[in-house]
């Protein structure tokens, strides 16, 4: 928020365009003259953006509209634009009291322009007088006609621009440099009309006042006004002037949004109240017994000693405060003030604000701040202005119907997200919808701002009929105007162009938030006035817990071994939204929330939501996207604000409900009304068409079908808890197929099938939503439109987003081979493809999944299996240290090792079946695709980047060249495993380097290939040494705990790993560990005890994750300072 009105204006300097400008003016100040002329007047032609329908009819006065029977529901807009429209009658009016406020004037680039206008009416105004006679213009009585004021029509035409700055144009302005200008701006504006007239300076009138104030507060100091309000009479009088001058205080802050009018008529109201009440007491004090004692009093704010029981003061008393207010502004200002002043006759400072707030409007023109306003400012618009929406555009929206009149225009531009945003839905139905009488929705680029604009022209009345549209956000910044008055000027000759709406404001009302919806077609509003909404039918979506993803998210093979997840567990399934895909995605996102959310509670940026929704089954989808996907939610998650749900409903009801926000018919109708943050009040309000019970029967059908096909391929995905089916293996028997080009052309023609299945199951269920909808079929044609632009589903969405543009053949060798090596460590069952199982049959959809995959080699318990967990047969030796090593000959050589695996289940076969997955790979070896980090580890990170977190398994430490690779498995880590990589392989490969180097160095009369053989030994020796030493380094202070996740987890061994993007990112990581960032991380605490200690003491979020609560220090609850006028304590 701005720190006080300075920074406000300096905040808000914004250029209004000229075209802005324009249409504003010709459609508020031209629009009044149009309509008191009865269209009869110069200005039609010449405001370029004056918007008029071609069938206007101009009622009389005392004359109403013709009823009409027919409903306009049906027409369209071209046989609206042609429909005969009544103007109310408006009466003429003496130009010299048409009234115009810049409330927030800047340099007066409104006020200019309206100068242009003012001259046109004044001319007209003294023909028409001439033609009418002076009784045909309204004007108060102590104005005379202007052919009785002026001699000729050359003598009022010279007064004409003096008389436009004395009485017509109006400006307030927070900044005193701004109002200088705009005075300055206004006189030469005039001079420049006499310069046309050819008038020599002497012969111009002079100007005496203009009406382009500062709001700031009176000036002087409170001594100087307490010897001032002293000497006035009555008493009273001098104390309503003191309370009016700390009133004003608040001017230089609030600008035009002090409501110092109404604060004037209070401050009288309540004396008036406590006169009378002092009158009641004098009567009772008379009838008394002793009438010459007098009873104790209740403190008034008021003395009333020197005003009698009839005193006539109250009749005059708001002319006398204003009298007295400008006597006051006058002796304070100063004869210094006085010879400042751009005119003679312009009231003292402070009291200019007054002088301009006593008076109403016919045109208010503004291009009003925006945003939070200044600390005092915000009390002050919490009480005077209710529905402000802690937007200062809104207050000024609301200010201009207080200060016009009856029959007043507005003409303003502001950030769009008033018309729009859901939070902005009271102010938009109290203070807009109504109200709009034309509107160009201008979009970004208008003001040199990031803001998205719109332009409005609003009645201080509720309007009925039409309003006009102009929608000219698509077009550049350089072609808005032009574009706005091509459509105009096409408008005014009954042609409508596309980006051109008629519509009546009060069917606002019925869309969603009361949004100003102008664009909605005829079959999104049949929509909207047809059928309930979700919130209305009991399926609300609501908004989740607010964590803090890299503290607590983690993806479920990040996590040591957990016996359970849940409420009542450390880890919960969590559910967080995802990319674009419809009716499910695979389940892998986790949360440590803490048994009863004690991990999460105590954490200054965590905001628990909904509690009491949390954990159910339901719907879920994500906040964030171009399109609307929602998904099947298990119970036993954690919902949050990114991925929000519908839960507490029955499983037929969610069927129902995920079915239809993955229809063509939710998406396209939400995409109207809301952009990429889908939030759940944007969810709730969309409309369910009616649904009987076959109908409701066949979606249901229907979406199961759907959910199968996509559970059915995430079984095959190894970064899903689904997975099920290692290798593809539906069937115990499959892989005794003799190549790898058999087992994928199978993958490849199911996925093809199962995508053209998948595709018709969604158009079903799309058809099935129209139908019930009733559309006609140019509704029809809308979504059909928008089917041709939203994404097509897959059924298995990660597999085509991971492999890119390559080939599915690609794609799933390298998933084999990734496969292959999570049966070496022991991660996958091998019996899965063996035939020794068969995949398990699909889970409960409304039930929790296992906490780990069924294709996982598991203990009786479901648990990740230890080596006495495997049976005695089990076909393949499991690497338990979970390291291997890329070195030839060597027992845990990752070569051999998925080469073992390979003839396990391919037999006599994996000869072949290795050279096939080579040529599949383009690699000449599959040494050669382990050992360059840009193939299987590069694929490994990509697989394993998920829900925003990177998070690979298989970890590749090598030497600066890549000449010796130690690979390790994430989930075997333990504070001993670098020390076991050096003495158990780094050690002896050095020993057996260091011999062979020896050797080689004895030998005499080497030839050149042995020549380099030496250099290459002599290179390996060092970089072992090397590679040996960084180990050595970390293991001193390495604890590797798996909470921590991946990341931090391998974050100190940056320098170990090749594959550029992944050292860059650990890099990073391990930084931010040094500097403090990650200091709720195990790591952090084993590393830096005592940093981590010392936060501990006041953060009770950090006290609890290291388990250090003992230390933790509540902080002294400060004392809450009493509000109002309660007594202080003694």
């Amino acid at each position: 928020a701005p720190r006080n009105s300075r920074e406000l204006a300096v905040r808000n300097q914004f250029f209004t365009p000229r075209y802005v400008v324009e249409f504003l003016t010709d459609n508020t100040l031209g629009r009044l003259w149009y309509e008191m002329t009865r269209g009869e007047t110069q200005l039609k032609d010449s405001c370029s953006y004056l918007v008029c329908r071609p069938q206007e009819i101009f009622l009389a006065a005392g004359e109403e509209a013709p009823e009409t029977e027919a409903s306009t529901d049906d027409l369209s807009q071209e046989e609206m634009l042609q429909q005969a429209v009544y103007i109310p009658y408006r009466p003429l009016k003496d130009p010299r009291e048409i009234l115009m406020l810049d409330p927030a004037c800047g340099s007066m680039h409104f006020g200019l322009y309206a100068f242009d206008l003012y001259e046109k009416i004044y001319e007209e105004a003294w023909d028409l007088e001439s033609q009418l006679g002076s009784q045909a213009f309204a004007r108060s009585e102590n104005l005379k006609p202007l052919q009785q004021t002026y001699a000729s029509r050359e003598e009022f035409l010279r007064n004409v621009p003096r008389l436009i700055v004395e009485c017509n144009i109006h400006g307030v302005d927070i900044d005193s440099r701004a109002v200088q200008i705009a005075g300055l701006s206004l006189w030469l504006r005039a001079q420049r009309s006499w310069l046309c007239q050819g008038l020599k300076p002497q012969q111009r009138p002079q100007i005496r006042k203009s009406n382009v104030v500062c709001a700031e507060p009176m000036p002087g100091e409170k001594g100087m006004l307490e010897e001032f309000a002293g000497k006035l009479k009555p008493r009273v009088l001098g104390q309503l002037v003191e309370m009016i001058f700390d009133k004003m205080q608040l001017a230089g802050e609030a600008g035009s949004l002090l409501k110092i009018e109404e604060e004037i008529e209070e401050v009288l109201n309540l004396a008036r109240e406590e006169f009378q009440r002092e009158i009641q007491i004098r009567n009772d004090e008379r009838n008394t017994l002793f009438p010459d004692i007098q009873s104790p009093r209740q403190a008034s704010l008021f003395d009333f000693t020197d005003l009698g029981d009839k005193t006539r003061f109250w009749n005059f008393a708001e002319q006398k405060l204003l009298d007295a207010l400008r006597e006051y502004a006058e002796q304070a200002d100063g004869i210094d003030a006085v010879q400042k002043r751009l005119f003679a006759q312009d009231a003292a400072r402070g009291f200019a604000f007054i002088d301009v707030f006593r008076k109403k409007y016919d045109v208010v023109l503004m291009n009003p701040p925006f945003g939070e306003a200044s600390g005092r400012v915000i009390n002050y618009l919490n009480r005077r202005y209710e529905l402000w929406n802690k937007n200062l555009l809104c207050s000024f929206i609301i200010r201009s119907k207080d200060i016009t009149n009856q029959l007043g225009l507005t003409g303003v531009i502001f950030d769009r997200t008033a018309a729009i945003k859901s939070s902005y839905e009271k102010f938009r139905i109290n203070h807009l919808d109504l109200y709009i009488v034309s509107a160009a929705d201008t979009g970004w680029n208008v003001l040199d701002a990031d803001v998205e604009t719109t332009v409005y022209v609003l009645a201080s009345k509720s309007v009925e009929g039409a309003a006009s549209f102009f929608d000219v956000r698509d077009y550049s910044a350089d072609l808005k105007g032009t574009k706005l008055n091509i459509m105009i000027e096409d408008f005014k000759e009954g042609k409508l162009a596309d980006m051109i709406h008629l519509v009546d404001p009060r069917s606002f009302l019925r869309l969603p938030n009361s949004i100003v919806g102008y664009y909605f077609n005829d079959l999104l509003m049949k929509l909207f006035f047809k059928f309930d909404n979700l919130e209305q039918l009991g399926l609300q979506a609501r908004q989740g817990h607010a964590l803090v993803s890299n503290e607590h998210f983690r993806l479920f093979w990040e996590l040591p071994f957990v016996s359970n997840m849940g409420y009542e567990s450390f880890y919960s399934s969590l559910y967080n939204g995802s990319e674009f895909s419809l009716f499910a995605i695979p389940t892998r996102d986790t949360v440590a929330f803490g048994v009863h959310g004690l991990n999460v509670i105590y954490n200054k940026s965590v905001v628990l939501r909904n509690p009491q929704y949390q954990y159910l089954s339901g719907v879920g989808y994500g906040k964030r996207g171009d399109f609307l996907d929602a998904h099947i939610l298990p119970s036993g998650a954690v919902f949050t604000s990114e991925g929000q749900a519908i839960t507490g409903i029955s499983n037929d009801k969610a069927l129902i409900c995920l079915a239809y926000l993955n229809s063509s018919i939710a998406q396209y109708t939400i995409n109207q009304y809301c952009g990429q943050h889908k939030h759940c009040g944007y969810v709730n309000l969309l409309p369910l068409p009616i649904l009987d019970e076959l109908v409701g029967k066949l979606i249901k059908d229907n979406t199961l079908c759907l959910i199968n096909i996509k559970k059915t391929w995430f079984k095959c995905d190894e970064t899903a808890r689904e997975f099920s089916c290692p290798l593809f293996a539906t069937e115990g028997k499959y892989f005794l197929k003799n190549n790898l080009k058999s087992l994928i052309d199978d993958q490849k023609a199911k996925y093809k099938i199962d995508s053209e299945q998948l595709f018709n199951c969604i158009q079903r269920n799309d058809e099935i939503f129209i139908s019930s909808a009733e559309l006609t079929s140019q509704q029809y044609q809308y979504l059909i439109a928008f089917s041709k632009i939203r994404p097509q589903d897959t059924p298995w969405p990660d597999m085509d987003r991971d492999r890119g543009t390559s080939e599915i053949e690609l794609f799933l060798c390298k998933e084999i081979i990734s496969q292959l090596v999570g049966f070496v460590v022991g991660r996958w069952d091998i019996f899965y493809v063996t035939g020794r199982k068969e995949a398990s049959e699909l889970e409960e959809l409304f039930e929790p999944l296992p906490v780990y995959p069924s294709g996982m080699l598991q203990n009786e318990q479901g648990l990740p299996a230890g080596p006495q967990d495997v049976p005695e047969d089990y076909p393949l030796r499991i690497s338990w240290s979970g390291i291997l090593v890329d070195d030839e000959g060597q027992p845990e050589d990752i070569v051999a090792r998925v080469r073992e695996a390979i003839e396990v289940i391919w037999k006599e076969k994996a000869g072949d079946i290795e050279q096939e997955a080579c040529g599949i790979l383009s690699a000449d070896s599959l040494r050669d695709y382990f050992r360059k980090p840009g193939n299987f580890f590069a694929e490994h990170l990509k697989r394993y980047s998920k829900s925003r977190r990177q998070a690979p398994i298989y970890w590749p430490l090598s030497t600066a060249s890549g000449s010796y690779t130690i690979w390790l498995y994430y989930q075997r880590l333990s504070d001993q495993t670098l020390y076991r990589c050096v003495n158990d392989y780094i050690e002896p490969k050095l020993k057996q380097v260091m011999e062979s180097t020896r050797q080689l160095r004895q030998k005499g009369g080497r030839s050149r290939k042995e020549e380099r053989e030496l250099e290459e030994l002599v290179n390996m020796e060092q970089e072992l040494q090397e590679f040996r030493d960084e180990l050595l380094r970390v293991a001193a202070f390495w604890k590797p705990d798996l909470n921590d996740g991946v990341q931090i987890t391998a974050a100190p061994l940056w320098k170990l790993f090749r594959l550029p993007k992944w050292r860059t990112t650990l890099k990073e990581t391990w930084e931010k560990l040094e500097k403090g960032d990650y200091d709720w991380a195990n790591l952090a605490y084993s590393i830096w005890p005592e940093r981590v200690r010392e936060k501990c003491k006041h953060d009770k979020s950090l006290a609890i994750a290291h388990d250090q609560e003992d230390i933790y220090e509540e902080p002294v609850a400060q004392a809450k300072k009493k509000g109002g006028r309660g007594k202080k304590n003694t």
